[in-house]
């Protein structure tokens, strides 16, 4: 059952991680890194907090490029 897990993290992971480079696909808002907050909060009412983290911090590192 374990590896089941795997993949339900992996897939909630790569998941989250195409929502997040969709949603940035738009033009830059000065509050982008506040969305990564809020999608942070809303992933971990629903997944694990190691699956959030991971988004969370690819998000932060996306919305500080711009």
């Amino acid at each position: 059952m374990k590896g089941m897990a795997d993949m339900r993290t992996s897939a909630a992971v790569l998941a989250l991680l195409g929502y997040v480079l969709l949603t940035n696909a738009a033009p830059a808002q000065s509050d982008d890194c506040k969305l990564c907050r809020e999608d942070y909060q809303a992933c971990v009412k629903a997944h694990s907090q190691g699956a959030c983290k991971a988004n969370y911090d690819i998000c932060l590192k996306h919305c500080r490029q711009r």
